[in-house]
């Protein structure tokens, strides 16, 4: 007689560090992290990057006006390649005590494709950058408690689904897995919607680079170089700081950029403004696991001008399907020749969110 309730008891007797659990297990339905490739191409929707646990495999569709004053469409492809790779073979225990594996798990590599929106627009601009994290101190992954809890559902499950009596008939036993099955899943999932309350705002540090290419007819042959970029950011979470530890993000962020060309296209030549040289800024969001309100604060300097200039923005975010994110910024930026501009930006986030 088939029985996997006898097989999961065996399986919940062993010690949890002994249990073959992948990186999938521990995997949260977080906001998306932020594009590395959108990024170099001055593109996000906010200037700062927020340090975020990247995601196995993740789309982003943009749209709007940007903060050059230029209507743009965008497609960005965003992977953690190893956990893409090999997130259904490795362990948690693996990825807990081999520093090697935490850190190649983390990486973020990103490509991304612009183009104007307009019919005078014809231009289009590729971005290809990576993100690496340093430290994250809320990496779920680490956290033995919330892994002892999913481990424990099919455990809480069996002492809640009243067995069979013997020599119960194939269909009873089949309608009893069934149950006993659902109710693990939906422990499981008790589980992880508890983890995300604190998980959304991790105190952790990603530093990145990435390269950007452009062309005037929107053509692949006429790709040419159009500078680099490399920046990193740092967010704290306010952990044990009663009635901000779950609500509340600080971000910091400093960027270099290198020279990029001349406006490309003659019909955005007037209103596009030369790109940043230096940029700092400082983000705070608040909300919580389904969504946030940021605040943003950004100075740059731009290429080949000894002034600054500052640049604000608030963002709205939010979760609208598992796994698929909104996000709608609006800012201005005042220029240091007088005069300001205003942006536009949204961007919808769809990630692979493994269990």
């Amino acid at each position: 007689m088939r029985r996997p309730a006898l097989l999961a008891c065996a399986w919940l007797l062993m010690p949890l560090s002994a249990v073959a659990q992948t990186l999938a297990a521990g995997t949260l339905d977080l906001s998306v992290p932020d594009s590395p490739a959108f990024a170099v191409l001055n593109l996000n929707p906010q200037d700062v990057i927020r340090p975020a646990t990247p995601t196995a495999l993740v789309t982003n569709l943009l749209n709007g006006v940007d903060k050059a004053g230029n209507f743009q469409t965008g497609f960005a492809l965003d992977t953690a390649p190893y956990v893409l790779w090999k997130g259904q073979s490795v362990t948690l225990q693996q990825y807990q005590t081999s520093m090697a594996t935490r850190f190649v798990s983390r990486v973020q590599t990103s490509a991304a494709v612009v183009r104007g929106a307009t019919e005078d627009d014809k231009s289009a601009r590729l971005g290809l950058g990576v993100n690496f994290t340093v430290f994250d101190l809320d990496d779920a992954r680490m956290d033995g408690q919330f892994l002892k809890e999913l481990a424990a559902a099919g455990g809480t499950a069996l002492t809640r689904v009243p067995q069979p009596p013997p020599g119960a008939t194939p269909a009873v036993m089949e309608a009893y897995e069934l149950e006993l099955a659902q109710l693990t899943s939906s422990l499981a999932r008790q589980a992880r919607e508890t983890r995300r309350r604190t998980a959304w705002n991790p105190t952790a540090l990603v530093i990145g680079a990435a390269g950007a290419w452009r062309s005037e007819e929107g053509q692949v042959q006429d790709l040419n170089r159009d500078g680099a970029g490399i920046w990193a950011s740092f967010g704290y979470g306010f952990r044990t700081v009663p009635g901000l530890e779950d609500s509340a993000h600080l971000i910091l962020h400093g960027r270099w950029r290198s020279d990029v060309n001349e406006p490309i296209a003659a019909a955005t030549a007037a209103s596009a403004q030369a790109p940043e040289k230096w940029l700092t800024g400082v983000r705070l969001q608040v909300g919580g696991k389904n969504g946030t309100l940021s605040f943003e604060g950004s100075s740059l300097k731009p290429q080949g001008s000894a002034q600054t200039a500052s640049r604000f923005s608030l963002a709205v975010e939010r979760r609208v399907l598992d796994g698929t994110w909104l996000q709608l910024s609006f800012g201005g930026q005042n220029n240091p020749a007088g005069g300001s501009d205003t942006f536009v930006l949204s961007q919808l986030k769809w990630s692979l969110v493994e269990r």
